[in-house]
């Protein structure tokens, strides 16, 4: 037993340096740590593109996202320019009454009154049945004693040129031409 516990010491005093011994003993195990090390340089490759990946994605995400909200307000202001471009109010006018209806009402007049409003900040000149009228700026003016029936207007502002022509029906209660800005 006491040679036993002579041997203690010493191999406490090796122990620390037989992990050496042994590298030095296999060149083999030398190898292995090289495939090892590679190994975990691999794996933190690995890590790091995904990270990277995963930053790319977020980024695309945020994108994806701001362009679907610049489509939605431009719906809305699609659907605010279609609402108002029919705003035009138009009132129906009755045909004469029939002779074996009451007498007594009053004649169907035969002209009527276009009201020329020009809400946009350049003056214009509405042209109505071949004669032109000047409407400035944000000013309103009326039109009386157009023949009721078909009609046929032109809008030209100033800068712009013509911006609107058609043919419509004057109706004995009257018509309104609305000159407003017109969205390309």
């Amino acid at each position: 037993m006491r040679t036993w516990m002579r041997l203690v010491p010493t191999l406490l005093l090796i122990l620390p340096s037989a992990p050496a011994l042994l590298q030095a003993a296999d060149p083999e195990i030398a190898v292995k740590k090289e495939d090892f090390q590679k190994l975990l340089d691999k794996v933190d490759k690995l890590q790091n593109d995904m990270t990277a990946n995963s930053l790319r994605g977020n980024r695309t995400e945020e994108e994806l996202r701001l362009l679907r909200e610049e489509l939605r307000k431009i719906r809305e202001l699609l659907e605010r320019m279609a609402a108002a471009q029919g705003a035009t109010q138009r009132q129906a006018g009755f045909g004469p009454s029939s002779p074996s209806s009451n007498t007594s009402r009053l004649a169907t007049p035969t002209t009527g009154t276009i009201l020329l409003q020009n809400v946009y900040s350049a003056p214009a000149t509405v042209r109505i049945n071949g004669q032109s009228y000047f409407v400035d700026a944000n000013q309103t003016r009326e039109v009386r004693n157009v023949p009721v029936g078909p009609f046929q207007y032109s809008v030209d502002v100033v800068g712009y040129g013509t911006v609107q022509s058609r043919t419509d029906n004057l109706p004995p209660a009257g018509y309104r031409i609305t000159i407003f800005p017109l969205i390309p």
